[in-house]
């Protein structure tokens, strides 16, 4: 349907979907993205440098830095597409 400001018009194609009458209010949620089976971290912990996206982990007692590509993201959490595998350490500070 078509958004103005906070209101939503639908238009339900198919026959009445049975849960709602004309006029009436409806929570509705709108996914924009998904993704399945995903590594997830912390959006704070990445950091940049121009084009340069990576985070720091800790590997033995030395501190690494990996380049890694990212993927769909809310406002806290951020999917890791390549660069990172699950298990390693990443550093938080």
């Amino acid at each position: 349907g078509d958004t103005e400001g906070d209101k939503v018009y639908v238009e339900f194609t198919e026959e009445n979907p049975g849960f709602g009458y004309l006029g009436s209010i409806a929570n509705i949620t709108k996914i924009k993205a998904k993704s399945e089976n995903a590594l997830v971290i912390p959006k704070h912990v990445i950091k940049t440098d121009g084009d340069r996206t990576y985070v720091q982990l800790l590997r033995g007692d030395e501190k690494v830095e990996a380049d890694i590509e990212t993927g769909i993201s809310n406002a806290v959490e951020i999917e890791i597409l390549s660069g990172l595998s699950e298990g390693e350490e990443v550093i938080i500070k």
